[in-house]
């Protein structure tokens, strides 16, 4: 029996993914819109027959996986624990992209990612500029400005105002979108990250959250070796 399940956020709960979605209707030039509230909509094929019993069940289900909206499926993987303890003991811990995503939805690092500003599929090479070397990611590498790729749909970067203080208080920036000479403007931002962030830190800088794949420029040939330079400084950081 399929079931289908919407989500609607509260009234009182932010929703910087509707606001996304008003500022670019606006930007449209539908400029009648008060408001734009996102949900979210799946469906449950569940082996249960009797409809009264799938229906129980789904809602058992909703209540264990959306107590929390943000990063619940992440939270919830058996893996996450462990890899949250290990952050929380000192490890370093890296995500990149997707990554990105799940370090934010389990609070390893601060704010949230959003729709790109143009609610587009993002695919690029991007260069970005390394905002703090203090750390074992950056520390000893040549380069102040790399040239990386992003393959992305959520990729903008968010906080509020009181994260971004708190953030900049603790330098905890890792790297801001650029041009190739280092100037960080908005022209420069491909998909509407608050600051032109690409990458940040938690508090210990030992937790890496960028949405830029190193991995994919490791080869002149294939794109460019940036990304190689990335990854033999951080090695050689860790040994």
């Amino acid at each position: 029996m399929k079931i289908s399940v919407i989500i609607t956020l509260k009234k009182d709960v932010l929703d910087p993914q509707g606001k996304v979605i008003h500022q670019t209707l606006d930007g449209m030039g539908f400029d009648d819109v008060n408001e734009v509230r996102q949900g979210k909509y799946f469906e449950i094929d569940t082996k249960e027959t009797d409809n009264d019993k799938a229906k129980a069940k789904v809602e058992e289900m909703c209540k264990k996986l959306l107590a929390n909206l943000v990063g619940s499926m992440a939270s919830k993987s058996k893996i996450m624990q462990s890899v949250i303890n290990f952050a929380n003991s000192g490890g370093m811990v890296m995500g990149i992209c997707n990554g990105f995503q799940i370090l934010v939805e389990t609070g390893l690092v601060p704010g949230v990612l959003l729709r790109n500003k143009y609610l587009e599929f993002i695919c690029k090479n991007v260069f970005v500029k390394i905002n703090d070397k203090k750390n074992k990611y950056f520390k000893n590498i040549d380069n102040k400005i790399l040239e990386f790729h992003i393959a992305h749909n959520e990729g903008n970067y968010f906080c509020t105002n009181d994260q971004l203080k708190e953030i900049e208080d603790n330098n905890q920036i890792a790297i801001n979108y650029c041009d190739e000479n280092g100037k960080i403007e908005d022209q420069f931002n491909p998909n509407g990250s608050l600051k032109n962030i690409a990458g940040i830190f938690n508090k210990e800088k030992n937790v890496l959250g960028m949405m830029p794949h190193p991995e994919r420029m490791i080869d002149t040939s294939l794109s460019g070796e940036d990304g190689s330079l990335f990854f033999k400084n951080l090695i050689n950081n860790l040994k």
